[in-house]
């Protein structure tokens, strides 16, 4: 039982250093990034939601089961939430020098989802 205790009690304050650390290092690029990241995340949030109120039709089932689940926008917030967690434990855990690399591969999916609703939406597809 103490074993356990002494490992989260050296985790915790592990985890704490190297997101202060993480974050006293973010360079120009990688606080862009970061803010797309974040940006992209809240429009596919939005443009998904404009979509199923429009007729369109969720494809991803792990979203369909998440949003009938809790509704639609909790849904949406919970699913693409953990995929943010996710992707924040793999930038602590990355090097500094290649951190950057997580909010662009976040950035991709979500960004392309809102340009392809949005493309949806006004008919081009």
């Amino acid at each position: 039982m103490s074993h356990s205790n002494d490992r989260r009690g050296r985790l915790v304050p592990a985890i704490r250093t190297r997101w202060a650390a993480s974050i006293g290092e973010l360079s120009r690029r990688e606080a862009a990034l970061w803010t797309l990241a974040l940006a992209t995340f809240w429009l596919d949030i939005g443009v998904t939601t404009v979509g199923l109120d429009r007729g369109l039709v969720e494809s991803n089932p792990i979203a369909v089961a998440s949003m009938a689940a809790i509704g639609p926008v909790a849904g949406l917030v919970a699913l693409k939430g953990g995929s943010l967690a996710v992707g924040v434990g793999g930038w602590l855990a990355l090097p500094a020098r290649s951190q950057w690399i997580v909010p662009a591969l976040l950035s991709v999916p979500w960004g392309g989802a809102v340009c392809l609703n949005v493309a949806r939406l006004v008919g081009l597809l």
